[in-house]
């Protein structure tokens, strides 16, 4: 596999960290506080959308005409939620939602009413049908601190902890921890969730589109390993890499899940190490060096671009396999 080199764009937000392809793979949106879409092949700024949080999740919906944010939790404590949905060609805001806590994570689905975006609101996940903006019915989730949201048809797949601990004996200490789950949901039929439990600590994760496969980075403390499972959300089945015990990966899925793509530090190169799989067969596609500075990636597998966030630049480039 080689990487070759498309452009590279200047960041003046250091901190940038939500990273996507427009669905034609031509343009990308980079934010934290506020999103900056730009031209792929020559890295010039098209527009901003204006948002007044950090951003914590951003989606697209199929056809590229609408541009969702939700804002993450910051950590302070009075911090209030934030949604809004953009029109693409515009850059204009044509909904907003405010709530009593960060929202954290939301998506558009298509079901066949249309175009709708959900989005976590406390113990509940709301949404709006677009691009009327009536708000849908609340489907209650209880028992869930929802951190990744996706939709496959009818079905929603969550990814999040459960709300109340579990408590566990050890050496004679009662110790609680929140234990890590995915699950289906029908919507909006809302049918009973179907839940697995995945992990107790899990670091970064991500949802494949569609939601067929979790990522999920843990520590096998039974095996003393750093690991990222992949697991199937259906079946649980799961596939093991290991990394490195100091190594943060960075990892992202193709638009149709068919592919996995994991960048972590390389011990021997003192660099670091990209690795692409085919996620049905786990076959190792590639491998190529790279600079280990990186911490977000994306992937746009019909055009095979890669775009990857770090040091203050977001480097693009494409896939030769």
């Amino acid at each position: 596999m080689r990487l070759d080199s498309v452009c590279s764009i200047p960041l003046e937000e250091f901190l940038a960290t939500r990273l996507a392809f427009t669905p034609d793979g031509q343009h990308l949106v980079i934010g934290h506080r506020s999103l900056t879409q730009y031209q792929i092949l020559s890295g010039k700024t098209v527009r901003t959308f204006p948002f007044e949080a950090f951003a914590g999740a951003i989606d697209f919906s199929p056809d590229g005409r609408y541009l969702g944010c939700v804002n993450a939790d910051d950590r302070q404590p009075q911090s209030r939620g934030l949604a809004k949905i953009f029109d693409t060609e515009t850059g204009s805001e044509l909904w907003r939602q405010e709530t009593a806590r960060p929202i954290e994570t939301g998506c558009f689905i298509q079901d066949r009413d249309g175009l709708a975006f959900l989005y976590r609101d406390t113990g509940c996940l709301a949404g709006v049908r677009v691009p009327s903006f009536e708000p849908l019915p609340p489907v209650e989730l209880p028992d869930w601190n929802l951190r990744e949201l996706t939709a496959n048809g009818e079905s929603l797949i969550l990814f999040g902890q459960d709300r109340e601990p579990t408590v566990c004996q050890i050496e004679g200490a009662a110790l609680n921890y929140y234990a890590f789950k995915v699950g289906t949901l029908d919507y909006p039929a809302n049918g009973r969730a179907r839940v697995r439990k995945v992990a107790v600590g899990a670091g970064q994760s991500k949802l494949s589109p569609g939601g067929r496969l979790l990522a999920i980075e843990w520590i096998d403390f039974a095996a003393g390993a750093h690991v990222l499972s992949l697991i199937a959300v259906e079946t649980g089945a799961e596939g093991r890499l290991t990394l490195p015990v100091d190594s943060v990966p960075a990892f992202a899925f193709s638009d149709d899940g068919g592919q996995f793509l994991c960048l972590v530090d390389d011990e021997e190169s003192g660099g670091g190490l990209l690795r692409l799989w085919e996620t049905r067969t786990m076959k190792l596609l590639g491998r190529t060096p790279f600079p280990s500075h990186y911490h977000t990636l994306a992937l746009h597998w019909p055009t095979r671009r890669l775009a990857a966030i770090g040091g203050g630049r977001c480097d693009i480039g494409l896939i030769q396999i």
